[in-house]
This record gives structure tokens, C-alpha cells and sequence, in this order.
């Protein structure tokens, strides 16, 4: 019910609850199609229209930020968790089978650094209840990569005062994808 299925060519079985996105357009592809090999893996909770991952000011605001970031699109995948109902919080059992598909899509995808934007994003990879704001200077893991976590876009357009928190963290990950590169 409300479920968004997104079938991939590698096994033609539903996924549930995700679907990447191009950095240049903001449009959605299947995780499964995405390239391997990024140096950067951005999980977002879906709030955009008709089939974007974001609002069209948050999508400028993102491209800005990964400019001023020095990422280019090609190392940069933006992936969403779009949960079977996008106006309630996902249950436990939404998390854990998040979690699951993502373990398997992050062994695939093989990313350098992850990170994670939003509360959903965090309660589902992380399995923290913590606030954003007290993790987010903390450097986790998920399925072995290093993970970070910040502020959606879309909360940076209505709270203007925390985008000079959210730079450090683009900061720490940009420093943690070169640093990765490098060894």
C-alpha cells in the first residue's frame, strides 16, 4: 500500500524504498544501475515531486554545495529512502529491511564515504535514535564504510543558521573521500 517498487536488471525482484539519483538532474535511477566505485554515497529520505529526490531549491542548493565541496557528479551518487508511508515514521521493521537492502546495494556500490542526511536515514542505517545534531560530527560505519551524517537540504532552506554546521560536515566527507583516494 503506498509502497514505491522499483525493479532493477540485475534480478527483476522489487526493491522497496529506494532509488538513486543523478547529482546533474536529480532524476531517479536504480541503485542497482548506479555505477560502482563512488567515492561519495549520499542517502537522503525522499521529499521531492514527481520523481525528484528534491525540491528544486534544495537540488541548487545541493549542486552549490557540491561544487564548493570540489565533487564532481562522477564521484558523487544521491540515493533516497523513500518509505511505504512517506507521512509516518517507518516501524522497526521498515529499518531493518532498509538496512538489509542497503548492506547488500553498499557491497555492490562499494562506496569510499556515506553520508547520511536526515533523521530517517540515520535511524535506518545507523539504528540510532540520536539526534542528528549529536551525530553529526562523528565519523561511524556502515557495512564497513565510513559514515557521516548532516542536515537534508531542504531543512537547510528553512534553517539558514545551521548551514555553516552542515559546511563542516561536506568539509569532514570531502576530507575523508581524498584521504580514501589517496590510500
Amino acid at each position: 500500500m503506498g509502497k514505491k517498487e522499483v525493479k532493477t536488471k540485475a534480478d527483476a525482484a522489487p526493491i522497496n524504498w529506494t532509488q538513486a539519483f543523478s547529482a546533474e538532474d536529480g532524476h531517479g535511477r536504480t541503485v542497482a544501475q548506479a555505477p560502482t566505485g563512488c567515492c561519495l554515497l549520499l542517502i537522503d529520505q525522499a521529499t521531492g515531486e514527481g520523481g525528484r529526490l528534491f525540491k528544486p531549491e534544495a537540488q541548487t542548493l545541493l549542486a552549490n554545495i557540491l561544487r564548493a565541496a570540489q565533487l564532481t557528479p562522477e564521484q558523487v551518487l544521491i540515493s533516497a529512502i523513500a518509505p511505504a508511508h512517506p507521512h509516518a515514521a517507518p516501524s522497526a521493521a521498515d529499518l531493518q529491511t532498509i538496512a538489509a537492502h542497503w548492506q547488500a546495494q553498499i557491497a555492490s556500490l562499494q562506496p569510499s564515504v556515506i553520508l547520511l542526511m536526515g533523521r530517517v536515514a540515520l535511524r535506518s542505517l545507523l539504528a540510532s535514535d540520536a539526534p542528528l545534531g549529536k551525530l553529526r560530527e562523528q565519523t561511524q560505519a556502515f557495512a564497513g564504510v565510513p559514515t557521516l551524517a548532516s542536515y537534508p537540504p531542504e531543512y537547510l532552506l528553512r534553517n539558514p543558521a545551521d548551514k555553516a554546521k552542515a559546511w563542516r560536515d561536506w568539509v569532514s566527507a570531502s576530507r575523508l573521500v581524498r584521504e580514501r583516494a589517496a590510500s
